[in-house]
């Protein structure tokens, strides 16, 4: 239920009916708690409190390493190696998901193995190891198409087209932004269709559109705030610093005033408004 919640936008009613919860049910299953607890965590780190979200995380993993739940404790240890890159401990990060990764394989989990994929990928942007780093999300692409599952293929996708556009490899990061905004309804969070809107503005500020880069970031903007989600999480580290690309070269190519109207245009605009503008773009623009 707690990814239902966090999918919609609702982390800040799941987080307290989850409290509700845990406060209640003091004779639930300890299975049943362990779930609990993990929601409790995730949505905790995403509310901003990284201290609290990892005791209830790490509880959650001593409660499932006691069942013997290997998806349990691949899972709580994905969610606490992605809070430890959140504070910046990307060592103890990379350390907790490789652990996850021996587990997911073991046990034959490929979504596990796949996300493990993902999360070493993002790691490997943290060190600017950029090549190993879309090495690994093609490897849970290809997972991900397997087992059918369009919207993290979407993610991945949208990912790689990040890390593309860093690389400066804007044809290629246009085909995955293309790819990623069709397939948008899919994600499992819709604020993560803000980041293929920052992706192709970035494309646009290198290509001197800053008006429609302009516009693009505001209604990424303005789509992350309808969540209540925000730039400064650090899991979302590479999409600010693309963001803040995007912004720059809008601002250096349009007039201080041209620039502002842009920006608030473009946060009037409905989601679906601004992904139609990205396609049409991205469909018009010429390769160098």
């Amino acid at each position: 239920m707690w990814r239902f919640w966090m999918a919609r936008g609702y982390g800040g009613a799941g987080l307290r009916w989850l409290e509700r919860g845990l406060r209640n049910a003091t004779h639930a299953p300890e299975h049943l708690r362990a779930l609990a607890l993990e929601g409790l965590g995730v949505l905790t780190v995403l509310n901003g409190d990284l201290a609290e979200g990892e005791a209830h995380m790490s509880e959650a993993l001593r409660l499932f390493r006691g069942q013997g739940d290997i998806r349990g404790t691949a899972e709580s240890l994905i969610n606490l190696g992605l809070a430890a890159r959140q504070g910046g401990d990307f060592g103890r990060a990379e350390a907790l998901c490789r652990e996850a990764a021996e587990l997911a394989r073991a046990a034959d989990e490929a979504h596990l193995v796949a996300l493990t994929a993902n999360n070493l990928a993002e790691l490997a942007a943290d060190r600017q190891e950029y090549d190993q780093a879309v090495e690994r999300l093609e490897e849970a692409a290809r997972i991900y198409e397997q087992l059918g599952d369009k919207g993290w293929q979407a993610i991945t996708t949208l990912t790689r087209g990040i890390l593309l556009v860093t690389q400066g490899r804007l044809d290629d990061a246009a085909r995955s932004f293309a790819a990623a905004l069709t397939a948008v309804d899919e994600l499992p969070q819709r604020e993560q269709a803000a980041f293929g809107l920052v992706g192709v503005a970035a494309i646009l500020g290198h290509e001197d559109d800053g008006a429609l880069a302009a516009q693009l970031v505001g209604a990424a903007d303005a789509l992350l705030e309808a969540v209540g989600a925000s730039w400064d999480r650090g899991y979302v580290s590479s999409e600010r610093v693309i963001r803040e690309q995007a912004l720059a070269a809008a601002r250096e190519c349009l007039e201080h005033g041209v620039y502002e109207a842009a920006y608030s245009a473009g946060r009037e605009l409905t989601f679906d408004q601004a992904a139609a503008k990205a396609l049409e773009a991205l469909a018009q623009r010429k390769s160098p």
